[in-house]
């Protein structure tokens, strides 16, 4: 059975692309992770080029990387939230791990570097606190979107009728669509309830 038949709206070249900007987002946000850590390596800062006298350079490559890598973090990031959401849920939200991935990464680079120090030197107090900031960008997020998926909710469900005519229909949660179609039946089916029940009451 072909997997890419029916009325699916994507092919196998679809999802070699979302593969290609999953890996490449993986990729990049490495290549941030590493460049940050070299950096910090020699001070955390560093500079190259340009008219003035350099104290610190940076690292061979590392300028190229970190450049490279941010900009790829924009491509590699659209590439998978385009044939993401051409392939289906939950695929084309999964590139949204990208911003607690990267501020987490980042964030435990800052925290590492702060509390473990060069010789004879205490706590780095600017890199601790930009590396608790950038935890809680990352952790915050991650953990409402956690907190989200596993609130007990109500399901919506179709009307359906019976052979007798009688709508039957489950509850729907607050602001919760029972239809395919988009409508809210839940009023409608009270109506016809009602309806039914004075009809009863009027026969009798």
């Amino acid at each position: 059975m072909n997997p890419f038949a029916g009325n699916r709206r994507f092919g196998p070249l679809d999802v070699v692309l979302y593969a290609v900007g999953v890996a490449g987002l993986a990729m990049c946000l490495t290549f941030v992770f590493l460049a940050m850590r070299a950096v910090m390596d020699v001070g955390g800062f560093c500079a190259e080029g340009g008219p003035y006298v350099i104290e610190t350079h940076c690292p061979d490559g590392v300028p190229l990387v970190l450049i490279g890598g941010i900009f790829g973090l924009f491509g590699f990031g659209g590439l998978m939230a385009w044939k993401g959401s051409m392939i289906g849920e939950p695929y084309g939200a999964l590139v949204l791990l990208a911003w607690p991935a990267l501020f987490l990464s980042l964030g435990w680079n800052f925290l590492e570097y702060a509390l473990t120090p060069l010789a004879g030197q205490g706590i780095v107090w600017g890199w601790l606190i930009p590396g608790v900031l950038f935890v809680l960008m990352g952790g915050l997020p991650l953990l409402a979107a956690a907190d989200s998926q596993h609130r007990p909710g109500w399901k919506c469900q179709d009307e359906a009728v019976d052979r007798a005519g009688a709508a039957t229909a489950t509850v729907a949660g607050p602001g919760c669509r029972a239809g395919g179609d988009g409508h809210d039946h839940d009023g409608a089916l009270g109506q016809q309830g009602r309806g039914r029940h004075r009809g009863g009451d009027r026969r009798g």
